[in-house]
């Protein structure tokens, strides 16, 4: 093979061997940026749990609960009374101070913040509910809530509050029993009665953790 010929051949086999080289870079670098990113997040998660522990949990569904319940409160505001609105308040107020409470603080700020979310997005949605006349949908009744249940909230809610309360913890206290009644007595509406029912819980739940 001449000098030329041999060039040539030298000259193409780097020109292919580098192709491959340089595709695979590009075809790698995302993929090695997506699996950072991914690992980043992770360890990001790993410490906010480290710090916080179950309360981290807890706060992550508080979060979502919040901004469910203010939405919804924003479609009833004209309707919706001062204690819904209060109860948000409050919860954001708990959900603030759990986040930035330190590890020791977390678990008990969490717990509280997310029961009053909870108990404020399930009230506002029976305000939403309850306002529904123009479009009521007829259909076979499928949820049931039995008597015992109501008498454990009862039960809960009277355990909480044996101790002395000042401030929101007896407001919310007499809220749950209020709402308790309010659900009791909604039996022509179940699923009415059911999200009552379900922000009494959260109330409970608030008050247990510390209110």
């Amino acid at each position: 093979m001449s000098k030329r010929g041999e060039s040539a051949v030298k000259k193409h086999a780097k020109k292919a061997a580098k192709h491959p080289a340089k595709k695979a870079s590009k075809k790698a670098a995302p993929h090695a940026k997506k699996a950072a990113k991914h690992t980043k997040r992770d360890s990001v998660k790993a410490a906010r749990l480290e710090r916080g522990g179950k309360g981290s949990a807890d706060l992550e569904k508080a979060f979502h609960h919040l901004h469910r319940a203010a939405a919804v409160i924003s479609l009833v505001e004209q309707d919706s009374g001062s204690d819904l609105r209060m109860l948000l308040l409050q919860g954001i107020e708990g959900y603030s101070f759990a986040s930035r409470a330190g590890a020791r603080d977390v678990a008990a700020g969490a717990r509280s913040a997310l029961g009053l979310l909870r108990a404020a997005e399930h009230l506002a949605m029976a305000g939403l509910y309850s306002a529904r006349e123009k479009y009521h949908p007829t259909v076979e009744v499928s949820v049931t809530l039995d008597d015992d249940g109501f008498e454990a909230l009862r039960s809960r809610l009277s355990k909480v509050t044996a101790k002395e309360r000042k401030g929101y913890g007896s407001r919310a206290q007499a809220m749950g029993l209020e709402l308790l009644k309010r659900s009791e007595g909604a039996d022509h509406d179940p699923h009415l009665a059911w999200e009552l029912r379900m922000a009494v819980e959260g109330l409970c739940s608030a008050l247990e953790a510390g209110l």
